[in-house]
């Protein structure tokens, strides 16, 4: 009876680690995603326009639809570009060697 305990015990752990892995995982995305946006504006004007024509083109019939397709494709594309590299490096970038412009 203990292995049985011992056992559920096990799983459920192996399940709430795996839960906050994910979680972690999509916050450092997202948050990466958004840095990646801020530090160009090119880049962000450049998602801005895909982000509005994929709104207006898509077929949603409601509102709550739309958002939640909306979150659907702003969450899968972060993840698909893991922009923890690219991120890190623009922020560097910009703090050590041009970030002099912005000093007042």
């Amino acid at each position: 009876m203990s292995y049985l305990g011992w056992g559920l015990f096990l799983l459920m752990f192996a399940l709430w680690r795996t839960g906050i892995r994910h979680s972690s995982r999509w916050q450092l995305n997202m948050l990466n995603y958004v840095i990646y946006l801020l530090m160009d504006d090119t880049i962000y004007q450049d998602q801005k326009d895909k982000f509005r024509t994929w709104v207006l083109s898509d077929g949603s019939t409601t509102l709550p639809q739309l958002v939640q397709q909306a979150h659907s494709v702003l969450e899968n594309h972060a993840a698909k570009l893991n922009l923890t590299v690219a991120a890190t490096v623009m922020l560097g970038k910009f703090k050590w060697h041009s970030g002099e412009a912005y000093k007042q």
